[in-house]
C-alpha cells in the first residue's frame, strides 16, 4: 500500500460518521418534545421519545465527574453505555469458533447474524443475542449457541481469566477476543446443532430467518434492542 492508500485508510478509520441526533421538535402551540433519531442516507429516521429515566441519567453525567466517561471518541459499533454496563453490535460475518472439549478442539468457520452483547463489569456478566431489522425497529433474539442460555453465557476460562479496564474501546475488544476465543462445548438440544447447521454458509438475512428451524426457533422470542439494553423497559415477545 502507497502513502497516499495508507493516509485515505488512516482517515476512513477515524472518521466520525453521524448516526444518531437529539431533536427537539414543536408545534403551532409552541409545545415542544424531545425526540432521539437515527441518521440513514443523509435523513432523520426513526423517531422515538426519551424517556425521563434516560434523559435525568445524561444530566448526572455531564454535572459530575462522571462526564470523563463521554470523552472521546465513540467506540463503533456501541449503542448502550450506563456506568459499567454497555450493549454494543458486532456486524454479521464468518467467525472462527471453536467446538469439542477440554481434551479435544477443532476450529471451525461459521456465519452468524448481526449480534448484540450487553456487557457488565468488573464481575463480567455477558449476554449475547441475534439481531435483524423489523421494519424501523431492531429486534432480537437469545444466541442460540453452545454455552449460551437465554442469552446469558456460560463464561469459560478465556473469559474468567479477562482483565477488567474502564477504557470502553478496549473492553469491547476484550469481550470480543475472550468471546470468540472460548470452546464451545455445552450442546443443550438438537435444533441448537441444526442451527449451527445452517451457519457453515453465507446466507442473506431474508432466507437466513425465513428457515424453518430458525422460525421454529425465534417464535414467541423476539424483543426490541431497547428492551434488551434497558432492563427497566417492558420486554414483549411476539
Amino acid at each position: 500500500m502507497d502513502a497516499e492508500s495508507e493516509g485515505i485508510a488512516l482517515v476512513e478509520k477515524h472518521l466520525m460518521v453521524p448516526e444518531a441526533a437529539l431533536v427537539i421538535n414543536r408545534n403551532s402551540e409552541h409545545k415542544a418534545a424531545l425526540r432521539l433519531y437515527d441518521i440513514q442516507g443523509g435523513n432523520l429516521v426513526n423517531p422515538r421519545a426519551l424517556t425521563r429515566r434516560n434523559i435525568v441519567a445524561i444530566r448526572s453525567a455531564i454535572d459530575t465527574d462522571d462526564a470523563r466517561s463521554f470523552s472521546g471518541m465513540i467506540p463503533n459499533g456501541l449503542v448502550h453505555l450506563n456506568g459499567n454496563r454497555m450493549a454494543f453490535m458486532v456486524p454479521a460475518g464468518m467467525h472462527y469458533l471453536f467446538f469439542g472439549d477440554d481434551k479435544k478442539s477443532r476450529k471451525a468457520e461459521r456465519f452468524l447474524p448481526p449480534m448484540l452483547f450487553v456487557y457488565e463489569g468488573p464481575e463480567h456478566k455477558l449476554n449475547v443475542y441475534w439481531c435483524k431489522s423489523e421494519g424501523r425497529e431492531t429486534m432480537v433474539v437469545p444466541a442460540p449457541m453452545p454455552n449460551i442460555n437465554s442469552g446469558s453465557v456460560c463464561l469459560g476460562n478465556s473469559m474468567k481469566r479477562m482483565k477488567y479496564t474502564p477504557d470502553i474501546g478496549e473492553m469491547m475488544e476484550r469481550v470480543k477476543t475472550a468471546f470468540f476465543g472460548s470452546l464451545f462445548n455445552e450442546w443443550r438440544t438438537q435444533e441448537m446443532v441444526d442451527i449451527m447447521r445452517i451457519c457453515e454458509q453465507p446466507i442473506n438475512g431474508s432466507r437466513f430467518w425465513s428457515n424453518k428451524t430458525m422460525q421454529a426457533y425465534t417464535k414467541g422470542k423476539w424483543m426490541t434492542l431497547e428492551s434488551v439494553v434497558d432492563p427497566t423497559g417492558h420486554t414483549s415477545g411476539y
